[in-house]
């Protein structure tokens, strides 16, 4: 974040916890900085204190860390040892002291680096000759010191950047996780499990919504429903199974009764099907301003519970389809590709294959009155 320029680059060690700056000098000499903006590591550094006590043991120790008041060392001999400090302000100045306390962990084997994630974690790198347990980072709380992960990850070698960040470190697996305000755990309302969904009624009744593209209702159109995995394999003209028709009403809905007795082929058809009829409703119009052909096709699935020609209510969903130009309908004759297509280049090609270079159009349409070389 910032550059500083200060005489440390004789120093053994720095650590920092954030908003304290260590600099270990020398055995006898540790100097305590304080950062102005600890969040953003942005601020100055102004020099508070030397620690009146001997600091041979962190000169000499393998990793030095720190985690809010308290020092970690890791010694050449596997240990790990801490440290509590502490700041007396005395008049015009700080005095700072840092002081044994404790042995964390002793009979750290091949351990060659140390670290916390947070307040009461720490990690642990192993280095060996066995490339299996090489680079081998484990994890360990430290009050009381328990192993917690032997191998939070395998193979990662060299000196570890870590960040201790004093506000990290595993949940409390017993306390809920809450955003802003602990819940209140002394009392409230005992969960519920939910009830349990009512079986429909099977029905014998399937129902619908169609719309226009713009979300309103499409009213008054016939929807004519058919069974429509019939005669996949048949050939020539087949004559699609009718089993119902209604009128769209003003809201765009409609709705259908089953005969009480499907046809022999459409109950054939459910029965190899494992229960399942499949259906479509096919609602036809045309614009009242453009005239355009308009087709809605609603697929819908239905099963039952009993081998007879009933339809389950579970259909009945307020699902909604929408209308789209029918540009396959039978009802209207497409005369304008007939007149239209002579003047396509295309049909041009067809008369001159060889036409000169600049009557090449930059687009064409089989569909719009512009011009060939009209360059949108």
């Amino acid at each position: 974040m910032k550059t500083y320029s200060l005489a440390w680059q004789n120093a053994k060690r720095i650590w920092t916890n954030g908003s304290r700056v260590f600099v270990l000098n020398a055995a006898d000499s540790l100097e305590v900085y304080k950062q102005s903006a600890p969040t953003t590591g942005n601020g100055t550094l102004t020099k508070i204190s030397e620690t009146a006590t001997s600091t041979a043991a962190l000169f000499d120790a393998t990793n030095v860390w720190m985690v809010n008041s308290t020092v970690y060392a890791l010694t050449s001999t596997g240990a790990i040892n801490q440290y509590s400090y502490t700041e007396t302000p005395i008049i015009g100045t700080i005095a700072a002291r840092l002081q044994s306390a404790g042995v964390v962990a002793t009979g750290l084997t091949d351990v060659s680096q140390a670290w916390s994630p947070g307040a009461g974690v720490l990690n642990t790198q192993t280095t060996t000759s066995d490339p299996d347990t090489t680079g081998q980072i484990a994890k360990y709380s430290t009050g009381p010191w328990a192993q917690l992960d032997p191998e939070v990850r395998t193979g990662i070698v060299g000196t570890i950047m870590a960040d201790a960040g004093p506000c990290l470190a595993d949940p409390d697996p017993s306390v809920q996780p809450y955003f802003a305000t602990p819940p209140d755990e002394t009392g409230g309302v005992e969960d519920v499990d939910p009830a349990e969904e009512v079986a429909q009624t099977p029905s014998n009744t399937v129902t619908g919504k169609f719309t226009l593209g713009s979300g309103q209702p499409a009213a008054g159109l016939r929807v004519t429903l058919t069974a429509n995995d019939l005669g996949d394999g048949a050939t020539g003209q087949t004559q699609v199974p009718f089993l119902g028709m209604a009128t769209t009403a003003a809201d765009g809905a409609w709705s259908i009764t089953l005969p009480g007795t499907l046809p022999a082929d459409v109950q054939q058809a459910k029965d190899d099907n494992g229960g399942i009829l499949n259906l479509e409703a096919t609602a036809e119009g045309v614009t009242t301003t453009t005239n355009t052909p308009m087709l809605g096709v609603d697929t819908l699935s239905s099963t039952t519970a009993q081998q007879s020609a009933t339809v389950s209510g579970q259909n009945d969903d307020g699902h909604t389809t929408m209308l789209a130009p029918n540009t396959v309908s039978s009802a209207t004759t497409d005369t304008y590709a007939g007149s239209t297509d002579s003047s396509t280049f295309a049909a041009k090609i067809e008369a001159d294959p060889a036409p000169a270079p600049d009557t090449v159009p930059m687009w064409q349409s089989d569909n719009s009155t512009l011009a060939a070389n009209y360059n949108p």
